[in-house]
């Protein structure tokens, strides 16, 4: 993984001075947080508020708590995990759009703060700075979500990355880090051991289905523990469901794309073959909304809102529209996309995603390190 941060770096210098402009920006919330002495603050681990108690997290956690100084963890989860996880997500949205556009909607991901998100910017831009005062970013709360999106990411990049999965043993590798992470966080394992098991069947041809059943029973072998003996805590009053999330991550892009299907005339078997992981990941949050709504699974709802879903899952909901969107404009003879409607939407979004994206581009990066940026450093 350093390897491979290092090539990128040296290739392309653009994205390694902006990397290092936000490496900068996280020393400089080191510094804030620092003078405010609000390092316990940044270091949760309040077991109440999971469904399903998290031992290698707990574990983790108590580990360096007790061998490593405050000051110190702080600046693993103020600096290091944070450029870490920008640069291992912008490698992920590598897989489906480009090298720039990947690292600004990476950095988009992170532009949560523990209360307010960028999209309040534009809302209320005096009361928002007021807040951001006294505010600081989400991405740095240890363990969660710092370590789990972590280590979530690490391995959803070598399921997506599947090609370099050549033996069984590293496949096996991966089918035991994915069902581990269960015991890392039980509802965000969900996402992960679906984006795996949809890797394994369909896109690890060479394996054999043999094979393949048995990696789902070492999988399976794993998770008994958990599920036979884990603590499993309830949470009395069921959690609401969040209809602002259900409306912009879930319904938006799929009726989104539904109109590109006819506007763009998308093929489906690239849909299936570039895009089936983001898709199950769809489901699987429509799935974990219906078990609370029906009341079979009380979890809250808004915990699991705040870490792989925030970072990166929402924003992965939106490359297949992206990557759509940039499609160069072609003249139909038939169809709905043959349409003087859909030939000028098509030639609009071809204009706001590439041919002005460097524009677009520099504007949002602006935008985003002034989020970013601590205020009142001393």
């Amino acid at each position: 993984m350093f390897k491979e941060i290092k090539q990128t770096l040296v290739k392309n210098k653009e994205i390694s001075i902006l990397m290092f402009s936000y490496f900068l920006i996280l020393n400089f919330w080191y510094k804030k947080i620092l003078n405010d002495y609000i390092f316990e603050e940044l270091l949760k681990f309040e077991n109440d508020t999971f469904y399903f108690i998290p031992y290698l997290t707990s574990l983790i956690f108590k580990f360096l708590k007790d061998f490593l100084s405050v000051e110190i963890i702080a600046y693993f989860t103020v600096v290091i995990i944070p450029i870490l996880i920008l640069f291992i997500t912008k490698k992920v949205f590598e897989f489906f759009l480009s090298s720039k556009l990947s690292f600004l909607l990476a950095l988009l991901t992170q532009s949560v703060y523990n209360n307010i998100n960028l999209r309040d910017l534009f809302l209320s831009f005096d009361k928002i700075a007021v807040l951001m005062e006294s505010d600081y970013l989400l991405i740095f709360n240890f363990p969660f979500p710092s370590i789990s999106v972590l280590l979530f990411l690490i391995i959803l990049y070598k399921i997506i990355n599947n090609r370099k999965l050549n033996t069984l043993v590293q496949i096996s590798s991966i089918t035991i880090f994915s069902f581990s992470f269960f015991y890392i966080n039980a509802i965000d394992s969900f996402f992960l051991i679906t984006a795996w098991l949809v890797s394994l069947f369909f896109d690890l041809k060479k394996l054999s289905f043999k094979n393949k059943v048995l990696q789902i029973g070492l999988g399976l072998l794993i998770l008994t523990p958990g599920l036979l003996y884990g603590d499993v805590k309830q949470i009395h009053e069921y959690s609401s469901i969040n209809l602002y999330n259900i409306i912009i991550y879930n319904l938006l892009p799929l009726i989104i794309s539904a109109l590109l299907y006819f506007i763009k005339r998308i093929d489906l078997k690239e849909v299936w073959f570039k895009f089936k992981i983001i898709y199950a990941f769809f489901f699987v949050e429509i799935f974990l909304n219906l078990l609370v709504y029906l009341k079979i699974l009380n979890i809250d709802l808004l915990i699991a809102n705040r870490q792989v879903l925030q970072f990166p899952i929402h924003m992965m909901y939106y490359l297949p529209l992206i990557y759509f969107l940039r499609r160069k404009p072609f003249q139909y003879n038939y169809g709905i996309e043959s349409q003087k409607f859909s030939l000028k939407l098509s030639q609009a979004t071809y204009l706001l995603f590439e041919k002005s994206k460097n524009f677009v581009f520099y504007s949002l990066i602006i935008l985003i390190f002034y989020f970013n940026y601590p205020r009142f450093i001393l």
